[in-house]
C-alpha cells in the first residue's frame, strides 16, 4: 500500500493485497521493513525465465536456443547478487532446469498464446472506492496482455497449479481483471479471461495452462475486500500490530521473511517440520 498525500491517493498492489488477506501483520511488516524482502534463488530463477519469453513475444522470430540463452545469461547476472538459497537449486542444474522450462513454454504454453500484445504492462487503475477522502486506485505490472483482452501470468513453479484452487481464490486474478476491465483492454469486463502459464521447476519439460473467469461478481466482492483491509490498514497505522495469523503452512522461516520477528520470537522450531 502506497499514499500520495499530495493529491490523497492510496495505491494497493496485488502482491500486498494478498498478504493482508493472508495475514495483515506480514503486510504491516512488508510495509515497514520492505529490506527483508530479498530475491531467494527461486524468484531470480522464474525472473530468468520470464526474461526470456519477454524477449520471445516482443521479437517477430526467435528460435528455441535463443530463448533459452536470454534466460540464462539473465540467471547468471542475477546468481551473482545476494540472495536467499531457500529452494535447494543446485546452481550448476540451473541452465538444464531452464531450458527445460523453456520447452515447457514453448510445447505447451506459447501456442496459445496470441503475439502483438503488451509485455511487462505497467497499470494504474481507480477501484471506485473511497477511504476518510484517500481515493483508492490498484497499482502493479501485467507480464502479458494479449491484443484480445486475455490476461497471462507466468509462473515457475516447483509442482502444478490446481485450476479449482485458482478459479477461487486468485486474488491476483481479480485485481488484474479489474484493471483490464477499467481500462477497456477486454472485449467484456464481466467476463475477463485470465490465465496462469505454469512451468515447473523440473529437469524435464512440464508446464500448464490455469485458466481463471472473472466476473462482475468478482469484480465487486473484490472491491469489498480492498475496502475492509485500507480501513484496517489506514485506521490503525503502521504504528499498531495488526492481526498475526498463522493459521497456514506459509507461517515459517522458509516462507515469510518476517518469521524471526513474530512468531519465531516466541517459537524457535517450526511445528510441522
Amino acid at each position: 500500500m502506497e499514499y500520495d498525500n499530495q493529491n490523497k491517493r492510496i495505491f494497493v498492489r496485488q502482491s500486498w493485497l494478498g498478504d493482508a488477506l493472508m495475514c495483515p501483520e506480514r503486510a504491516r511488516l512488508g510495509l515497514i521493513h520492505p529490506e527483508r524482502r530479498g530475491a531467494s534463488d527461486a524468484t531470480i530463477m522464474g525472473t530468468a525465465v520470464h526474461s526470456g519469453i519477454e524477449k520471445f513475444l516482443n521479437t517477430e522470430q526467435m528460435d528455441f536456443s535463443e530463448v533459452v540463452a536470454t534466460s540464462v545469461r539473465e540467471w547468471n547476472k542475477l546468481s551473482e547478487e545476494p540472495h536467499k538459497k531457500s529452494s535447494g537449486i543446485n546452481p550448476a542444474e540451473a541452465p538444464r532446469l531452464i531450458e527445460a522450462m523453456t520447452l515447457g513454454f514453448m510445447e505447451v504454453i506459447a501456442p496459445s498464446v496470441e503475439r502483438g500484445g503488451k509485455t511487462e504492462m505497467k497499470f494504474t487503475s481507480p477501484t471506485g472506492l473511497s477511504v476518510d477522502g484517500y481515493d483508492v486506485f490498484l497499482k502493479g505490472t501485467m507480464d502479458y496482455v494479449a491484443p484480445s483482452g486475455v490476461i497471462w501470468d507466468w509462473k515457475t513453479a516447483k509442482r502444478a497449479y490446481n485450476q479449482k484452487d485458482k478459479q477461487a481464490h486468485s486474488v491476483q486474478a481479480s485485481v488484474y481483471a479489474m484493471a483490464v476491465g477499467e481500462m477497456g483492454l477486454c472485449p467484456d469486463p464481466n467476463n475477463v479471461d485470465f490465465r496462469f502459464g505454469i512451468m515447473m521447476r523440473l529437469p524435464v519439460a512440464k508446464a500448464q495452462i490455469v485458466p481463471v473467469i472473472r466476473t462482475a461478481e468478482h469484480r465487486n466482492w473484490l472491491r469489498d475486500q480492498i475496502e475492509s483491509v485500507v480501513i484496517m490498514a489506514h485506521r490503525l497505522t503502521l504504528d499498531t500490530p495488526w492481526l498475526k495469523n498463522d493459521q497456514g503452512n506459509l507461517c515459517s522461516p522458509k516462507w515469510c521473511d518476517h518469521w524471526a520477528n513474530c512468531k519465531g520470537a516466541f517459537i524457535a522450531s517450526v511445528d510441522d517440520e
